[in-house]
């Protein structure tokens, strides 16, 4: 499984969620996405880097701060939960699907 380390942040997904797992102790990212791909853009605020998963999907995102925000995807592909640069997770409950 992916780690992701967000300051001392911990979470555990939902047993629906597959994706990143967060973990405490890191500050900033720690590791990298499953499928190895992170593109760094750059621009006038800096450099800011995005992690991706094996099918593609935006998994993670690391600001010129250190700051990372994170999403954790369903089965389905639909994201399901996510973490803000300030460490609020966010859960969305959606119906099965069809």
């Amino acid at each position: 499984a992916l780690v992701l380390a967000v300051g001392g942040l911990e979470a555990e997904p939902g047993p629906e969620a597959v994706g990143p797992r967060l973990g405490g102790g890191g500050q900033g990212l720690g590791g990298s996405a499953p499928g190895g791909l992170s593109v760094d853009v750059e621009s006038a605020a800096g450099v800011r880097t995005a992690f991706f998963d094996e099918l593609g999907r935006p998994v993670a995102q690391q600001g010129p701060d250190g700051a990372c925000e994170l999403a954790v995807y369903d089965r389905c592909g639909r994201v399901v939960e996510s973490v803000d640069a300030a460490g609020g997770l966010t859960r969305l409950v959606r119906e099965a699907a069809r």
